[in-house]
């Protein structure tokens, strides 16, 4: 039982919502949003939520350089 919740508890952690994202990448919420709608980066929906995978999006960022 430990086992699932540890894996459980690390795919949690590899999906940020939009102000942890905001966070990591120490900008607003807007500005991810604005990121979103440009198709700068690429998000996760599930259901009405939005998640991101750092990884991809900072994939996504060095792709625009």
């Amino acid at each position: 039982m430990k086992d699932f919740e540890l894996k459980r508890t690390n795919h949690h952690r590899a999906l940020l919502t939009t102000k942890e994202l905001a966070r990591e990448l120490k900008v607003t919420e807007r500005t991810v949003q604005n990121l979103v709608s440009r198709g700068t980066i690429r998000k996760i929906q599930i259901g009405r939520c939005v998640r991101f995978r750092l990884s991809e999006v900072i994939a996504d960022l060095k792709n625009q350089e």
